[in-house]
């Protein structure tokens, strides 16, 4: 059980944004079940740490970026695996993991844990009954790649179309309208004949094409920096040397030289976006949390 002062679950304005005690509750949540995870992994010696957004509020705000909901971490592929093998046969049955292979309307291609006492409804799932949907920590793997651009850039372009296509096929999209809207289902009827499986397999298929090179670089194919080669990239150099960062006045992972990797990803990082950016970014439309409103 992770400990929470009492007056951590209070409403509270952070940088002009107004933090809600639910919100609250919903990050003690997540460091709950990041908790877990980090149990297991250190009993294994399975190498993890922040990444993406809960990196940057780890650097710049010591904790949750007071507009973000959620909590990304990274793992390389061969710990990512060892985890994945390891937590489906020794997690607490009170949470739940969700892999694409799992779940027949999971739309991602990365693993989400989640807590099942818990409901965070994102609006994307809206037309996707039964997608898992309880307050989540996001696994990313870091898949191995080669030295050559070019084959960089093949892989990266073969994820993108992939995630494009399950999220159609799970009917993942951002309450879309009109001629978008009309968009998403002429892709999703001519992806009708296309199955799952298939589209599983072709991004394994490729993601996994240097898993035996040498190398100086992992990539990140599935998560926030995946939409360019360069900003998906990930020097190998880094992960030799890990600190304890603050995060909410706990401790999570981070690579000691988050300072190049932060402004690889955000250029000028500490600098706050300006306000009308600031604004969860799941588009939460169901949000009920028990169980973590007392600790």
């Amino acid at each position: 059980m992770v400990y929470f002062p009492d007056n951590y679950f209070e409403k509270e304005i952070r940088n002009g944004f107004e933090v809600s005690s639910m919100m609250k509750r919903a990050w003690a949540g997540q460091i709950e079940v990041l908790s877990v995870i980090r149990e297991i992994c250190e009993r294994h010696n399975i190498l993890w740490f922040a990444d993406y957004g809960t990196l940057l509020g780890a650097v710049r705000h010591k904790g949750f970026i007071p507009w973000d909901d959620d909590v990304d971490i990274v793992m390389l592929y061969e710990d990512y695996q060892k985890f994945l093998k390891i937590a489906n046969s020794k997690l607490d049955k009170k949470f739940y993991i969700a892999t694409p292979e799992k779940s027949d309307v999971y739309s991602q291609l990365f693993t989400k844990v989640m807590a099942k006492s818990t409901v965070f409804g994102e609006s994307y799932f809206a037309y996707s009954k039964g997608h898992p949907n309880g307050i989540f920590v996001d696994i990313f793997p870091l898949y191995p790649t080669d030295n050559i651009y070019k084959h960089q850039k093949r892989q990266n372009i073969t994820a993108k179309i992939c995630k494009s296509m399950l999220y159609i096929k799970s009917n993942y999209f951002f309450n879309q309208t009109g001629m978008r809207l009309l968009y998403f289902y002429l892709r999703r009827f001519a992806y009708f004949f296309i199955p799952r499986k298939f589209i599983i397999k072709k991004f394994k298929k490729s993601a996994l094409k240097y898993n035996n090179h040498q190398s100086d670089y992992a990539m990140a194919l599935t998560g926030l920096g995946s939409d360019t080669v360069d900003r998906s990239l990930f020097k190998k150099e880094w992960f030799e040397s890990l600190i304890d960062i603050d995060f909410e006045g706990h401790k999570f992972y981070a690579f000691s030289d988050y300072d190049t990797y932060l402004k690889h990803l955000f250029s000028d990082y500490m600098k706050l976006p300006p306000k009308e950016e600031r604004h969860p970014h799941h588009y939460v439309n169901k949000f009920e949390v028990k169980n973590y409103n007392e600790h």
